[in-house]
């Protein structure tokens, strides 16, 4: 009766913390029950996607300042090789705007049309692709992201044809997967924090962006030479999306480690010889309920903030009666 009485005030506590009525406890078994559930999950209240608020904001910061400082870098090595008329430019900003476009509209059509689980897949694959692009590039072009001489186009080429063919081998792929990360965390932080605004993150990037378009000519073009600027950028983008792909592939693994304490926990509360057989019994039941779950109710249940709110309870709840199971044992 004291286990079931402490857990329900513990189960109080949270729902009270969770609704804002009362300030975060430290300290107490309900903080550090609510903190084992929080790890599991990846980070604070609601921490499923990405590892916390401030790698988010420093992603998205990030991206906006790649996405305009690649733009500038790229203009600057392809603008002498067409003359550097005025439609040369703004060939290189349709190109930009169309991407981005692309960009969008496929961070729209995956998060209309898929669960998160399957968002995650997909992008993670398109980042490691765009990765694996830039480092084939290193090894034949001068920089990633900057052409070879052999790509300097000939006296009667058409322009504006060759460059976007040009810009599409060298940076398109890049600068898709950066346009598409605003709108995907943005998201994502939606679904993992329920009840906050994302727009704060959505100022974060304008930030980034003004900031990679003013900081190019008076804090990178004067003390780096083009070939130095592309590879700066270069190393930028594979580790920052090096840091997203580890963010979004480490769900697997949360879940993972979310199974070995169940079976852990599970071990350590085996039954003597006597009841052997009724606790293989109650084993094989729980793997059935669960094939059912994933058969069943989670095939045909679409992952949003919905599932995210229904399922987080239940994942709360676990831990803090794994926390008031274990005191109570230690407690004489």
């Amino acid at each position: 009766k004291d286990i079931r009485k402490s857990y329900l005030d513990l189960r109080l506590l949270g729902m009270e913390e969770t609704m804002g009525l009362v300030p975060r406890t430290v300290g107490t078994s309900a903080s550090k029950g609510n903190s084992l559930g929080s790890r599991a999950l990846g980070g604070g209240p609601g921490g499923l996607v990405m590892g916390g608020v401030e790698v988010e904001a420093l992603t998205i910061f990030l991206s906006a300042f790649l996405l305009f400082q690649v733009e500038l870098i790229v203009g600057k090595e392809l603008l002498p090789w067409f003359g550097g008329a005025p439609s040369v430019w703004t060939t290189c900003l349709v190109f930009f705007q169309s991407v981005l476009l692309a960009g969008y509209a496929y961070a729209h059509l995956i998060v209309s049309k898929l669960g998160l689980p399957r968002q995650l897949g997909v992008h993670i694959v398109v980042v490691a692709l765009s990765v694996l692009l830039l480092a084939c590039l290193a090894t034949r072009w001068p920089s990633p992201i900057t052409p070879g001489s052999s790509w300097k186009p000939a006296g009667e080429a058409e322009p504006v044809g060759q460059l976007i063919t040009l810009l599409a081998v060298s940076v398109g792929i890049p600068f898709f997967v950066l346009s598409t990360t605003g709108p995907l965390l943005q998201k994502w932080s939606v679904i993992s924090r329920p009840g906050r605004s994302p727009y704060r993150l959505y100022a974060l990037s304008n930030a980034g962006s003004l900031v990679g378009l003013l900081g190019y000519p008076f804090l990178v073009e004067p003390f780096l030479g083009i070939r130095d600027q592309a590879l700066a950028w270069s190393g930028l983008f594979s580790g920052l999306n090096a840091s997203l792909a580890s963010q979004i592939a480490s769900d697997g693994a949360v879940l993972l480690a979310g199974c070995m304490v169940c079976h852990g926990e599970l071990v350590r509360a085996k039954p003597g010889v006597a009841h052997l057989t009724g606790f293989y019994l109650a084993v094989a039941a729980g793997g059935a309920l669960g094939g059912l779950g994933v058969a069943i109710a989670a095939a045909s249940t679409p992952w949003d903030s919905t599932s995210y709110r229904v399922i987080r309870p239940w994942t709360d709840d676990f831990s803090n009666l794994i926390t008031v199971l274990k005191k109570s044992e230690e407690d004489p």
